[in-house]
């Protein structure tokens, strides 16, 4: 049944990448992708490097000519949220929630932090059952880091009140699936050892 739900797990995030991720590259996805961004469609930059007028401007008009488009929806809010001169919390969260409601992965992953972390202030108040929400969902697409955010926070005990209960098998799976990642590192690994404990002693 593991190995089971494992599978399902990894064909989630397969039919993520065909049918989430647009299949043209734009100039908003070269000069405004972000090198972490694992649907990044073009090699994407650092935040330092990122030419946040031109950037801004190039999804915007990229939006624009396609607007019901998730993943460029994310990428605008993206770089609105970052602290530049263009910075725009409100548009940033209205277009990252609208990716997240056409099943846009990564802006699940978004969502999950800015509820977890309270980055967003009074605009979005802090929140750790609608963050579990999101990560959770992030996750099931194998979304490598809200695996390893989903199961730490759950582990924390920051999920203990929530409606939506944790399932500590599916933690276990998230944790066992984020190994076999190719973003894993030893360092991710020595968190990964420490939740494992802390999964195995809950158990």
């Amino acid at each position: 049944m593991k190995i089971y739900r494992l599978l399902l797990v990894l064909l989630g995030f397969s039919l993520c990448t065909a049918t989430n991720v647009e299949a043209h590259v734009t100039e908003c996805d070269w000069v405004g992708g972000h090198s972490t961004d694992p649907q990044r469609q073009a090699p994407g930059l650092p935040t330092g490097l990122i030419n946040w007028r031109g950037a801004v401007y190039a999804c915007e008009r990229d939006l624009a000519a396609d607007p019901d488009n998730a993943h460029l929806m994310y990428m605008l809010g993206h770089l609105l949220y970052y602290d530049h001169a263009w910075r725009d919390w409100e548009r940033s969260l209205a277009l990252i929630t609208a990716a997240a409601e056409r099943e846009y992965p990564q802006a699940h992953f978004a969502l999950g932090n800015f509820y977890s972390n309270g980055d967003l202030g009074e605009l979005l108040q802090q929140d750790h059952c609608k963050g579990a929400h999101h990560h959770l969902i992030a996750a099931r697409w194998g979304r490598y880091a809200s695996l390893i955010s989903y199961s730490r926070f759950a582990l924390k005990g920051k999920y203990d009140q929530c409606d939506e209960k944790v399932d500590w098998q599916e933690v276990g799976e998230f944790l066992l699936l984020a190994r076999g990642s190719s973003q894993y590192d030893w360092y991710d690994g020595l968190l990964i050892d420490d939740l494992e404990e802390l999964l195995a002693a809950r158990e």
